[in-house]
């Protein structure tokens, strides 16, 4: 053989080293790992919770026909709130905290708030009724032009107690009930399944009443209306009054004991400004307080 021909043949023998290795790793499966593909972890909102009005927070005083309102508001939920004010009636007077309100009023009106954030929105307003003006006084009578009017809307707050049966009622079912506040005549007795959520306040009857003691409020009346369930019955020749009138004595014996003295007039209060009712629309067993609240004079010149 010349050379050539040995060229041409090593040549042949090259390709065809190539042509076997091709094949070979074409037919040959890839290596596998013993460690697991990572997978990617999905990704979760936060959700925020929806703001909650709890205390819109506001306090009016009176001075010569004009009623001076000012609001600081207690808020639940979460997120960045956003605030919006409105003074239905009356002037907004300038602020800089978003989170708080002041404006006056010579006519009746009301201070609504809505909260908002991503998560919902929230409004509760304040009724506002013009301070009278002043009449003219004798030279020989003095007045204090300080002194704060009382609040005259008559608006009240609302224990709601259920499961009650007349000789079982404990000063412990009452103070961990729910509350809603600043109720008009109108709302008294809406069935519960259609009260809101967001007008219950999310603190218990007892914390309720001790806050409204410490911002100096006190109780002028109290009005209790019952449904009462038939094993209350026995004994009693209205059920229902004698189970408003048990939910009464406990309601002021214990706050009495506890030294929450939120009671205007506290040696009279269970006799002459406590009435007992009877509420057949209500549950069965369903008890509901209304409480109206003053905020007495602070200088002894206007007792």
């Amino acid at each position: 053989m010349n050379d050539e021909g040995i060229g041409i043949a090593g040549w042949l023998l090259a390709d065809l080293v190539l042509v076997l290795a091709i094949v070979f790793l074409a037919f040959t499966p890839p290596a596998r790992s013993d460690e697991p593909a990572a997978v990617a972890a999905p990704t979760l909102e936060a959700t925020v919770a929806p703001p909650l009005i709890l205390d819109i927070g506001c306090f009016a005083a009176g001075t010569g026909g004009r009623t001076d309102v000012e609001c600081e508001p207690t808020l639940g939920g979460g997120g960045d709130v956003e605030y919006e004010w409105e003074p239905d009636g009356g002037q907004a007077r300038s602020r800089d905290d978003r989170d708080s309100f002041a404006a006056s009023f010579t006519v009746a009106g009301a201070v609504r708030l809505t909260v908002t954030n991503t998560g919902g929105r929230h409004s509760a307003e304040f009724f506002v009724r013009p301070s009278p003006t002043p009449t003219a006084t004798p030279a020989d009578e003095t007045t204090n032009e300080d002194c704060t009017q009382v609040r005259t809307d008559f608006r009240f707050a609302q224990i709601v107690l259920t499961g009650a049966r007349y000789g079982d009622v404990e000063w412990e079912d009452i103070a961990r009930t729910r509350v809603r506040e600043n109720l008009i005549k109108s709302k008294e007795d809406d069935p519960a399944r259609e009260i809101d959520d967001a007008e219950w306040l999310n603190t218990g009857a007892e914390t309720f009443l001790r806050r409204k003691h410490r911002e100096g409020f006190r109780i002028a009346l109290v009005e209790t209306f019952s449904h009462a369930p038939e094993d209350s019955q026995a004994g009693a020749s209205d059920p229902h009054i004698r189970l408003s009138g048990q939910v009464n004595d406990v309601f002021v014996e214990e706050l009495n004991r506890l030294g929450i003295d939120i009671f205007v007039d506290r040696d009279a209060a269970r006799q002459n400004w406590f009435a007992d009712y009877r509420d057949k629309s209500l549950r069965i067993g369903e008890v509901r307080i209304n409480l109206y609240f003053v905020k007495p004079f602070d200088d002894e010149d206007c007792q």
